[in-house]
């Protein structure tokens, strides 16, 4: 089940007894965890009702935990987190305890991962709930976003708010940005009390170098040779290693050249996504990259990239140099077949 399907449930009293709770976006998580809370538990005598196991779980003791009476309320709730017992074989016990919960008594177990193959996640799932809490998808995200600026009483209109969601990288599928990070920007950037504009976003976004190679792709695209250099060794001298920035810039060329492939035959980038195995969000900035380059040109960056890649394993020269001159080729490959066009 997805997470707001599980809210749904959640806000009209509909919570199974049994949960398992999961995934990397704990800020889901732990607000699912935090709204069950408030709805199903007197706040008078939530304090008796609340019980939390932590570690190697303990049958028994989850037992006596099951079978004790709710204290002046109709609700029980138990939360078991880490129990390490969806990735290791468990005491038989459990699976008829659970089998068993009384009226009033909800479960949840948390964890950070799961094993879909053992017997106890296949059970929950059978005769309960599991909620895997994955990130966001790009609508649900920009839905987010704005919500919380608001909140946060930011002063920030559309075009930076797309920015800021861009430049926050939250939707890369290598990013691991979460959402109490993106929500820490937010926090940051509302509480100047002026509006938000992309080089306030700049300041205060610690932007990762997913997205500062994708700027360098669009400078490229651009023809904005000094942007490009700028980008690059700012990178470097913030200490980001040569061979990893030539290559992610590698890797997005080998993505716009088969892109560009693709996109002749009729692909649109949903399609590419799925051929070249991709997130959705990669194929789509592939894909717009793609438009500013002729099928010429890519043949003759792939050519370059694979001298870069040979030098830079073999030559003796410094990696910046041999990155920044290559940089400087690809640039002139672009400005040639304009030229000639």
């Amino acid at each position: 089940m997805d997470f707001f399907s599980y809210y749904k449930r959640i806000s009209t009293q509909q919570l199974p007894k049994l949960n398992l709770l999961y995934g990397f976006e704990r800020y889901l998580l732990d607000n699912s965890v935090k709204y069950i809370e408030t709805n199903y538990l007197n706040p008078t005598y939530k304090d008796m009702n609340l019980s939390i196991m932590e570690g190697n779980l303990n049958v028994d003791e989850l037992s006596a935990l099951i079978s004790a009476l709710p204290f002046f309320d109709n609700a029980r709730l138990i939360i078991i987190r880490n129990a390490q017992c969806f990735k290791q074989e468990v005491d038989k016990k459990l699976f008829d305890l659970l089998a068993d919960i009384p009226d009033g008594v909800y479960l949840l177990f948390i964890e950070k991962e799961v094993d879909k193959r053992k017997k106890l996640f296949k059970t929950i799932d059978k005769a309960g709930c599991v909620v895997n809490f994955e990130k966001l998808s790009q609508k649900e995200f920009q839905k987010w976003t704005g919500k919380k600026f608001k909140e946060h009483q930011g002063a920030i209109d559309s075009h930076t708010l797309n920015y800021f969601i861009e430049m926050v990288n939250y939707l890369n599928p290598e990013s691991s940005r979460n959402l109490y990070e993106v929500e820490q920007y937010i926090n940051a950037l509302s509480n100047l009390k002026e509006p938000i504009t992309q080089k306030l976003v700049d300041q205060y976004v610690e932007i990762p170098i997913e997205n500062n190679i994708f700027k360098m792709m669009d400078a490229l695209s651009s023809n904005k040779m000094k942007e490009v250099l700028f980008i690059f060794n700012h990178l470097v001298e913030n200490g980001e290693a040569e061979i990893k920035i030539f290559f992610m810039m590698s890797s997005q060329f080998r993505n716009i050249y088969k892109c560009k492939q693709l996109m002749a035959a009729g692909h649109s980038s949903a399609s590419i996504a799925s051929k070249l195995g991709i997130h959705p969000y990669v194929a789509k900035k592939a894909s717009h990259f793609a438009g500013q380059f002729s099928n010429e040109t890519l043949t003759k960056i792939m050519s370059i990239l694979e001298k870069m890649d040979r030098d830079l394993k073999s030559s003796g020269v410094r990696s910046q140099l041999i990155i920044e001159k290559g940089i400087l080729e690809i640039y002139m490959a672009k400005k040639n077949s304009e030229l000639h066009r």
